[in-house]
């Protein structure tokens, strides 16, 4: 071979050493050659040959999970995990027992290695009747897969024909799990110090690496309409989240910052009437046996809360009475999912 070309391909692959490890040359830094299939152009950790589908995407590599919709809720239309399928979704909420905690997290959504831990709390007396895994509650039907989780102050368990909300209340005083001073919602009622029938239920998850935001859906449903709008007798709904710095927070709550009551600003499943101009019809209240012209709904409803990808957070459900023991409440929980874009929040939306 001439020597000439000898010299000329070795100085060229020096070169091409350099700069494929940005070794500084002289007193300037020779940036790396980009799209080399060994070099992990993007910082996930993977580069192609090890797997990453798109090696300019941080969010994208073989560790991430599949993140099916966008925050607007389309299709979001990438292949997150590199398996070579686009927005493959699969539902984890069949054969479930409804007297295991970590099944209620399926009849969410919530399933895969991100889940770390659920516990159900249960008024003793009632054991587990406050809660239930349904395919249906009255005309009310779940938001993705198969089934949903309902949690009550009363018998969730019940056949839709018995959920009246009228009957199965149980005293006994709990330590309100998050009290406001007044004004705590739009009658500016202060919380109090105890409640009764309280049911709660606790995920320990840990954020994928590829999810800046999570989402779930939830439609509140109480007998206290209309009689005890603006009264002591205020049947709450609280979905606090812990990001991890100890601090609990109430993520679900309309445009006045008030959580989930009666008194509630997106609470407009009511009849229609000139005294309450928030009622839009009782479409979702048929099948459910509340007394003519009573009981009511908020319909369902998103939360989405920012989280940091790596973190290990907690996200609990509560439901109780408040003022006495007697008109139950439900929540319908469904559709937990993981979102890659993030927000502004949290904030809850029709």
């Amino acid at each position: 071979m001439n020597p000439v070309k000898i010299l000329n391909t070795m100085v060229l692959l020096s070169l091409l050493g350099c700069a494929a490890t940005g070794v500084e040359k002289g007193t300037e830094e020779i940036p790396p050659v980009p799209n080399l299939p060994d070099v992990d152009d993007d910082g996930d950790g993977y580069s192609e040959l090890e797997g990453d589908c798109d090696d300019t995407e941080n969010l994208v590599s073989p560790d991430s999970i599949e993140i099916t919709e966008t925050l607007t809720g389309e299709a979001e239309g990438v292949d997150n995990n590199c398996n070579g399928e686009i927005d493959e979704y699969q539902a984890c909420d069949s054969s479930l027992d409804d007297d295991d905690s970590n099944d209620y997290a399926k009849a969410m959504g919530a399933c895969g290695d991100y889940l770390k831990g659920t516990e159900m709390t249960t008024p003793f007396a009632l054991w587990n009747s406050p809660r239930a895994i349904e395919q249906s509650f009255g005309n009310n039907f779940p938001r993705e897969g198969q089934q949903m989780a309902i949690l009550s102050t009363g018998k969730a368990k019940e056949d839709a024909s018995k959920r009246t909300g009228h009957e199965y209340g149980f005293a006994g005083d709990t330590e309100h799990p998050f009290p406001q001073p007044a004004p705590n919602d739009s009658c500016g009622i202060a919380d109090p110090t105890a409640v009764s029938d309280l049911t709660s239920f606790k995920l320990e998850l840990v954020v994928p690496r590829n999810a800046q935001a999570f989402a779930f859906d939830f439609s509140f449903f109480t007998a206290e309409y209309p009689h005890f709008v603006c009264k002591e007798f205020d049947d709450t709904f609280l979905a606090l989240l812990d990001t991890g710095d100890g601090v609990k927070r109430n993520i679900s709550f309309d445009e006045n910052g008030n959580p989930a009551t009666v008194n509630a600003g997106f609470f407009d499943v009511c009849k229609v009437s000139d005294d309450d101009p928030r009622c839009k019809g009782t479409e979702e209240l048929q099948g459910l046996n509340f007394a003519t012209d009573e009981g009511g709904a908020t319909g369902w409803l998103s939360t989405i809360a920012p989280v940091s990808p790596g973190a290990s957070i907690t996200l609990e459900f509560f439901i109780f009475d408040e003022g006495d023991a007697i008109l139950d409440s439900f929540v319908l929980l469904d559709h937990f999912r993981w979102l890659a874009e993030p927000v502004d929040g949290p904030v809850t939306i029709d």
